[in-house]
């Protein structure tokens, strides 16, 4: 008589079906925020309403408003613009929330053999802005 082998699920294939049932659980979800990419002062920052953004400082007052219209891609409801190279029409709309100082940064330098030490510290200056709207 032939022995019948046991079928038992070994490690891998419990993950590949964890992986396969997340997949298709992802799929009632719906789709992310809309959202924009905006090319601020050679920075390109992926922004949403409501998102807070530190970049280096800008010139304006606490509470003042700005807008960028060089936006290079925008996502609403599913759809994906791309901008060749800003997208037309598109702008978003920021406040300024506070003006602050980055975390301090201490550059040492040291040479051998010779006594020389030197202990520089250095704080960079941010603007914290916020997404108060998105103009698809």
């Amino acid at each position: 008589m032939a022995k019948k082998k046991k079928t038992t699920k070994t490690k891998k294939s419990e993950k590949t079906e964890k992986k396969k049932k997340a997949v298709t659980d992802n799929k009632s979800v719906k789709s992310r925020d809309d959202f924009a990419v905006v090319k601020i002062k050679h920075f390109q920052e992926k922004v949403s309403v409501g998102d807070e953004i530190e970049l280096n400082r800008m010139k304006g007052k606490e509470g003042s408003k700005l807008k960028f219209d060089q936006v290079l891609l925008t996502h609403k409801d599913g759809k994906t613009v791309v901008g060749k190279p800003n997208v037309k029409g598109a702008e978003v709309e920021m406040e300024i929330v506070e003006h602050l100082k980055g975390p301090k940064l201490r550059i040492k330098t040291y040479k051998a053999k010779s006594r020389y030490r030197r202990h520089v510290g250095h704080r960079q200056h941010l603007t914290k802005l916020k997404v108060t709207n998105i103009k698809f």
